[in-house]
């Protein structure tokens, strides 16, 4: 709990517990053992205000946005100013007061075993001392009872010199407190009073609850003894018996403060009919639950804010309108892959609560239209916007590596296509002159067909119409006929056939990988249908890219030393988690060559910086040659943890 939701929960308690003590006013809660059970019930609602309502959630909205390259340079921190935290002053005060009535709580039960030790047995002993065991100490002024498993009443010293019946009325009172077992409660609300020390209607309600209890158990033993004008003579006798011993952890037969109301109510014969109670009672818990609810509806406590984290490359506008909570926007993957940009606007009705009833895309590219559409239909808009009509816009823009990056992929997959197309042309219209046999020319035949980056169903298929086999003789014709099967079945498979000096060739089908762009300048050219049994120059062998791109999920397994970044602890105090999230460049020796932050919180940043930059990943190879990788790297941080 925060310190903002520390006040709002102290005002919750002092609007519960001063609306329960005009309750108890109203409802004339005046019998002591009714009031007892009241004020614990009291405290119990305030212990659990934090627990009856769902803490509200507050979303922050953060749209993604393309950022410059992070560079790995060294760290420096300049030399900061003195600075008084506020929020963590208040907190260490509060841990120290919490510390100091513990240790005060410790004390009071050490000083009970202390007085237990050094006391002796009551000579001569009482019939009472079946219950518990009575002694005497000569360190403390009145009687002091404690323990369950073994119950201890302490007497003073003087006790022995008092009347018969004032012995009487004094035993029996605290051989009362041991049967109700009461050390159990006094010892529980001394912890309450230690972790709320700071919270004055809680000692108060406390106070409240010692008295309700003494007068109880003073009403019990005026029923017992038949005799009220002896009980008050002893509480009299005790209260001249000098100063007064303050234990914490143990209910004392009398407290001065308490001598006043204790007589007045002994006194007064104050009491209430077994229906008078019932009905009081009832009347008062639903007052109390009524109290309880609508004071944390009216103060609710507050959790930490969940971040809802747009796509990289996403800004949304909500039409001049405020929007309490909504889900994020996704960038399509497709939309990615084809280099679609734009602007989508979304028109949306809105109901009397503020959610979103209806909505409709006004404009915008197809392929980003249903996610907007899926987002803005669980949007919920403050209250002023109700009963109204919004144009949401959300613009998309790809990142510039995202963008190149389709780019390439559509110029290789028409090159793909366009080389195959061609060289089905230059066949059919037989502009290439077909290879004659001659010396510089070798067979070939085919000692090995691989299909790469496929299924095993879709790997039988292109087989079975490729009318090439192991062992046949690799004719023009067939090399032909086997890359127009290919292209017939899927035009972005590229053909590969590597023959060898010594007449083996192997044919290779694989889909086309992602590569670097080409930085020559020369344009490509589809080879010719001569080439294709010159074993000097295969017919579109793949080349090593400077560079590729690998899923987080699947460059996380390469990981060879990762550090876990330190958990700042401003973010601690704030409550912050969630995800960081980097594009990184990793070199070919497996280490971090570049940083790209695409989201992420800005006090866990920083920490996650300083933390990526010593992982080390395992080198990529392709083709036995080691490539650079572009990946996303997320970087977590959990309280819990």
């Amino acid at each position: 709990m925060n310190l903002d939701n520390l006040l709002v929960y102290c005002a919750q308690v002092c609007v519960v517990v001063a609306v329960s003590g005009v309750v108890s006013k109203l409802t004339r809660l005046k019998s002591p053992d009714v009031r007892l059970v009241w004020w614990q019930l009291v405290l119990g609602a305030c212990l659990a205000l934090p627990a009856m309502r769902p803490w509200t959630v507050p979303q922050v909205f953060v749209s993604a946005a393309d950022g410059p390259s992070i560079p790995l340079a060294p760290v420096t921190r300049a030399a900061s100013s003195f600075h008084v935290d506020w929020a963590q002053a208040v907190t260490l005060v509060l841990a120290a007061g919490i510390t100091w009535r513990l240790v005060l709580l410790l004390v009071g039960f050490v000083r009970l075993s202390r007085y237990r030790k050094n006391s002796e047995p009551l000579d001569p002993p009482s019939t009472w001392g079946f219950e518990a065991e009575l002694l005497v100490s000569p360190e403390i002024s009145g009687p002091v009872t404690f323990g369950i498993r073994r119950p201890v009443v302490l007497l003073p010293t003087r006790f022995r010199d008092f009347d018969e019946a004032t012995v009487n009325a004094i035993l029996c009172h605290e051989i009362l407190h041991v049967r109700r077992k009461d050390w159990l409660f006094t010892v529980a609300e001394e912890l309450v009073r230690a972790a709320l020390w700071f919270h004055p209607a809680v000692w108060w309600v406390l106070a409240e609850i010692q008295l309700a209890r003494e007068e109880t158990v003073d009403q019990a033993v005026i029923e017992m003894t038949k005799s009220r004008d002896s009980y008050v003579d002893a509480l009299l006798t005790i209260a001249g018996g000098g100063r007064e011993s303050e234990l914490a952890p143990a209910p004392l037969f009398l407290r001065r403060r308490h001598l006043k109301q204790r007589v007045v109510s002994i006194l007064g014969e104050v009491g209430m009919s077994k229906g008078s109670k019932i009905a009081a009672m009832a009347a008062s818990v639903a007052m109390l639950a009524a109290s309880c609810w609508f004071t944390t509806a009216a103060l609710p406590l507050q959790a930490a804010p969940q971040e809802v984290v747009d796509s990289t490359g996403v800004a949304v506008q909500p039409g001049g309108a405020e929007v309490m909570h909504r889900s994020a926007i996704a960038y399509p993957r497709q939309a990615i892959e084809k280099g679609v940009e734009g602007q989508v606007v979304a028109q949306v009705r809105i109901d009397a609560s503020g959610n979103v009833s209806d909505a409709s895309i006004l404009s915008g590219p197809d392929e980003l239209r249903r996610s907007v559409l899926q987002s803005v239909l669980g949007w919920h808009f403050v209250k002023d916007a109700a009963n109204s009509t919004r144009q949401v816009t959300v613009q998309f823009r790809l990142p510039e590596a995202d963008l190149a990056q389709a780019r390439l992929q559509q110029d290789q997959k028409k090159l793909a296509a366009m080389s195959n197309e061609q060289l089905f042309r230059d066949f059919q219209s037989d502009r290439v002159t077909q290879p004659r046999p001659s010396s510089s020319v070798v067979p070939q035949i085919v000692h090995s067909i691989r299909v790469q980056g496929v299924s095993d169903r879709i790997e039988r298929e292109i087989l079975d119409r490729i009318g090439v086999s192991v062992g046949s003789v690799l004719t023009p014709e067939k090399t032909v006929g086997m890359v127009r099967a290919v292209g017939e079945y899927d035009n972005h498979l590229v053909v590969s056939v590597r023959p060898s000096l010594s007449g083996k060739a192997d044919v290779v089908i694989a889909a086309p990988v992602s590569i670097a762009p080409v930085t020559t300048t020369e344009p490509a050219r589809a080879p010719s249908i001569s080439t294709l049994l010159d074993p000097r120059q295969p017919l579109y062998a793949p080349s090593t890219p400077e560079q590729i791109r690998v899923g987080g999920n699947v460059q996380q397994t390469n990981l060879i030393n990762q550090p876990k970044p330190a958990y700042p602890s401003a973010a601690k105090q704030a409550r912050v988690q969630g995800v960081v999230r980097f594009e990184a460049v990793i070199g070919k020796d497996g280490a971090i060559k570049d940083l790209k932050l695409l989201s992420g919180h800005p006090l866990l940043v920083q920490a996650s910086i300083e933390a990526v930059q010593q992982w080390m990943y395992k080198p990529t190879l392709l083709n036995g040659n080691p490539v650079e990788v572009i990946t996303t790297i997320d970087v977590n941080f959990t309280l819990s943890e």
